[in-house]
């Protein structure tokens, strides 16, 4: 477990991730703001700390304290269609003055839902989609940032086969929690990265073609991209990532690290693409939650974010049955991701108000959906990079970019 330094270390590392987020839009956090914190039952202690920093800050604090696994099974097991769709009016409006949300996410039983029916978890979701429109508008117009961690749990633990002791190492040593200065090495992690995101950037890339014993993927840039990686949204974010052009996704993705998701777990996908759509897809496990999600909507089938992990700067070396530590995974060859779904739109380099609509956004290549699933490839992999030049250049080759830092 956490010594009550590292609990603080954490607490602090978190404030500053929100207004780290705000920055990259604008967002400048103020005495006054409304911020939400929201936690599962059993992370009180964390969720006390940040509380309390924020408090300090003058931000008034919403607090929102995750359902039970019993809530969440009675609800979606007995639910009727009114009460999964149900999206009360106080709701969106909270949503709308709402500057910041901080999650600290983390699961009592991770497959509590794997027998629940799906159409009533997609129901549920979709009924959703006016928040995340909502977000999404307030984010491009620079008025609300956002931020996640993580607090382990047993089952958690059990589901990744390591004891719990070891899962709270990974996330001190992914966190820097045992630094002098955490927050500072964040900020230089922060630093370098942007060099990382830069130099992709000045390569004018137009394609990129990455290849591994189960991968054969060629993903297309798209206009005006930037790279983005450590800012603020995810803690810990070794990742570096953009969104691609949803229309040019050709080729064959595999994910062989397992993926737990709305109280499901789903091994071994395998996804086809063909003018950017999932023409084909399969399962070791989990096959049908995984074609329920990729029916979401029309978007779930097309990509919505392209990202690479360099093994030297990641210090998580151990699968954690979690999405937000196994998509920054470093390990022996570094990781792939792909998210199938929803696009960040912060990925683009020129204003936020040519994404005004949906169709401003998908004639430039982003992509919307209420889903966005990220899905891990851990194999030894190169990725290589075609310019609009013609060059060919390849920038990651077995887990590492290939940027001469010099």
């Amino acid at each position: 477990m956490f010594t009550q330094k590292e609990i603080e270390n954490y607490a602090d590392i978190m404030i500053w991730a929100l207004e780290k987020a705000g920055s990259q839009t604008g967002k400048t956090f103020q005495a006054g703001d409304q911020v939400t914190l929201t936690f599962p039952r059993y992370a009180y202690d964390f969720a006390e700390h940040i509380y309390a920093r924020g408090i300090k800050k003058g931000w008034h604090i919403h607090v929102v304290v995750d359902h039970s696994p019993k809530m969440k099974k009675a609800f979606y097991t007995h639910g009727n269609s009114d009460q999964l769709s149900f999206l009360p009016e106080w709701q969106k409006e909270i949503t709308k003055q709402t500057a910041g949300t901080i999650h600290i996410i983390g699961e009592e039983d991770l497959l509590n839902l794997a027998n629940v029916n799906s159409n009533q978890l997609t129901q549920f979701i979709r009924s959703r989609r006016p928040l995340r429109d909502i977000k999404n508008k307030n984010e491009q117009e620079g008025k609300f940032a956002w931020t996640l961690g993580l607090w382990p749990s047993q089952d958690m633990a059990e589901k990744a086969n390591i004891s719990l002791e070891n899962m709270f190492n990974q996330v001190r040593k992914a966190c820097f929690l045992d630094k002098e200065n955490p927050v500072q090495e964040w900020e230089n992690l922060y630093q370098y990265n942007q060099k990382v995101c830069q130099w992709l950037r000045d390569l004018e890339i137009e394609w990129f073609h990455m290849k591994s014993e189960k991968i054969d993927l060629k993903i297309k840039l798209g206009e005006q991209r930037k790279f983005i990686s450590t800012s603020g949204h995810n803690i810990p974010s070794f990742e570096v990532f953009t969104s691609p052009d949803k229309h040019f996704t050709e080729g064959t993705f595999y994910a062989d690290q397992a993926s737990f998701r709305n109280g499901n777990v789903v091994k071994g996908v395998q996804l086809t693409f063909k003018e950017g759509k999932v023409i084909s897809f399969s399962a070791e496990e989990g096959e049908k939650f995984l074609e329920s999600q990729l029916n979401l909507d029309d978007g779930a089938k097309f990509v919505g974010e392209f990202s690479l992990t360099d093994k030297r700067y990641s210090n998580i070396d151990k699968f954690m049955a979690d999405t937000l530590y196994d998509e920054n995974f470093g390990g022996l060859n570094g990781n792939s991701h792909i998210a199938i779904g929803a696009s960040y739109t912060d990925t683009y380099a020129g204003s936020q108000k040519d994404l005004s609509d949906e169709q401003s956004k998908s004639s430039k290549g982003f992509n919307t959906s209420v889903l966005h699933w990220d899905l891990v490839n851990s194999e030894k992999k190169t990725v290589k990079a075609i310019c609009k030049d013609g060059k060919e250049i390849i920038i990651y080759d077995d887990g590492q970019f290939t940027m001469n830092e010099e």
